[in-house]
């Protein structure tokens, strides 16, 4: 118990030191991932809520792109995902809006 209580107590002072930190290359630092944030993308993540491309992510909300996702909401296009609610597209998908993929057949 003591060393998780010392551990977090480390590890948070270093998220802090880090955060509160200025060095010389912060603002080429800020200026570089302005540059590049456009093109970044998530993936592996634990959420994405409003991501264009989410890839094995537990949940994407209102993703673009989720795949892999076991909860994929409002999502334009989500694959093998367990759950695939207001999906423009749900491939392979456990559930779409509570129903199985049959309930849609003719």
């Amino acid at each position: 118990m003591i060393s998780m209580v010392t551990l977090s107590l480390v590890l948070g002072g270093t998220a802090v030191a880090a955060a509160t930190a200025k060095h010389k290359d912060a603002k080429a630092d800020t200026k570089l991932v302005k540059k590049l944030a456009p093109s970044l993308s998530v993936k592996h993540a634990k959420t994405a809520n409003s991501a264009t491309n989410a890839t094995h992510a537990t949940s994407a909300d209102s993703a673009t792109n989720a795949t892999h996702a076991t909860s994929a909401d409002s999502a334009t296009n989500a694959t093998n995902a367990t759950n695939a609610t207001n999906a423009s597209t749900a491939g392979n998908a456990t559930n779409l809006g509570g129903q199985p993929a049959s309930a849609y057949m003719p």
